[in-house]
């Protein structure tokens, strides 16, 4: 529940994306009425085999040469295409 109140917190000091970064993970429909009031744009759902996967590889991906910005997308071996949830689609998930 940390990243649905960290945006609470944010919100109800009338912070939005603009104003603050907040990072964390959770599932989409705990989150789509936060990041439709702007308070945050994207977030990620925890899985602890995912991101410890993503982590290394993504060291070795980087350590490689490569480079990545926000918003880029990576296709990890063994997990497939990696995103984050947006406002773009978020509603595209049901939990």
């Amino acid at each position: 529940m940390a990243l649905p109140g960290q945006a609470q917190a944010a919100q109800n000091l009338k912070k939005d994306a603009n104003d603050v970064s907040i990072t964390g993970f959770a599932s989409p429909n705990s989150m789509k009425d936060y990041c439709n009031a702007g308070v945050l744009t994207r977030w990620g759902l925890w899985d602890c085999k995912v991101q410890g996967s993503l982590g290394c590889y993504l060291a070795y991906y980087l350590a490689s040469g490569n480079t990545l910005k926000v918003g880029d997308k990576i296709d990890v071996p063994d997990i497939g295409m990696v995103e984050e949830f947006t406002k773009a689609n978020m509603n595209n998930y049901n939990f």
